[in-house]
Protein backbone atom coordinates (compact mmCIF):
# COMPACT_ATOMS: atom_id res chain seq x y z
CA UNK A 1 0.00 0.00 0.00
CA UNK A 2 1.05 3.45 -0.79
CA UNK A 3 -0.21 6.91 -0.43
CA UNK A 4 2.25 8.49 -3.15
CA UNK A 5 0.05 8.25 -6.49
CA UNK A 6 3.10 9.67 -8.30
CA UNK A 7 5.01 6.37 -8.27
CA UNK A 8 2.02 3.79 -9.98
CA UNK A 9 3.18 2.71 -13.29
CA UNK A 10 -0.10 1.32 -14.22
CA UNK A 11 -3.12 2.87 -12.43
CA UNK A 12 -6.93 2.35 -12.00
CA UNK A 13 -9.11 3.61 -9.18
CA UNK A 14 -11.28 1.06 -7.47
CA UNK A 15 -15.28 1.12 -8.33
CA UNK A 16 -16.50 0.29 -5.14
CA UNK A 17 -15.92 1.92 -1.90
CA UNK A 18 -13.29 -0.74 -0.05
CA UNK A 19 -11.95 0.93 3.11
CA UNK A 20 -9.08 -0.52 5.41
CA UNK A 21 -8.11 -0.43 8.55
CA UNK A 22 -5.18 1.27 9.66
CA UNK A 23 -2.27 1.13 12.01
CA UNK A 24 -3.87 4.19 14.65
CA UNK A 25 -7.66 1.78 14.63
CA UNK A 26 -9.31 4.21 12.16
CA UNK A 27 -10.67 3.24 8.83
CA UNK A 28 -9.05 4.56 5.37
CA UNK A 29 -10.55 4.48 1.54
CA UNK A 30 -8.86 2.40 -0.52
CA UNK A 31 -8.68 5.02 -3.90
CA UNK A 32 -7.38 3.05 -6.58
CA UNK A 33 -4.72 -0.06 -7.34
CA UNK A 34 -1.97 -0.82 -9.48
CA UNK A 35 1.50 -1.95 -10.60
CA UNK A 36 4.79 0.23 -8.96
CA UNK A 37 8.21 -0.98 -10.28
CA UNK A 38 10.81 -0.67 -7.89
CA UNK A 39 14.80 -1.02 -8.35
CA UNK A 40 14.01 -0.77 -11.72
CA UNK A 41 13.59 -4.72 -12.69
CA UNK A 42 10.64 -5.36 -9.58
CA UNK A 43 7.69 -4.92 -10.30
CA UNK A 44 4.91 -4.86 -7.45
CA UNK A 45 1.29 -5.20 -8.79
CA UNK A 46 -1.94 -5.00 -6.97
CA UNK A 47 -0.61 -2.04 -4.94
CA UNK A 48 -3.53 -0.18 -3.51
CA UNK A 49 -3.13 3.65 -3.15
CA UNK A 50 -4.48 4.89 0.38
CA UNK A 51 -3.63 8.97 0.61
CA UNK A 52 -4.60 8.56 4.49
CA UNK A 53 -1.06 6.10 5.36
CA UNK A 54 1.77 7.70 6.94
CA UNK A 55 4.12 5.55 5.13
CA UNK A 56 4.54 2.86 2.61
CA UNK A 57 3.41 -0.46 3.96
CA UNK A 58 4.33 -4.03 1.96
CA UNK A 59 3.07 -7.53 2.86
CA UNK A 60 5.82 -9.97 2.69
CA UNK A 61 3.29 -13.02 2.49
CA UNK A 62 1.35 -11.92 -0.52
CA UNK A 63 4.75 -11.79 -3.08
CA UNK A 64 5.80 -14.77 -1.31
CA UNK A 65 2.69 -16.36 -2.05
CA UNK A 66 2.94 -15.19 -5.59
CA UNK A 67 6.16 -17.58 -6.23
CA UNK A 68 4.07 -20.57 -5.26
Amino acid sequence: MTRDLTVFKIYSPCPNNYTIWIVDGTLSKVIGKGSVVILQSITLNSILYVPKLDSNVLSISKPTRDLK
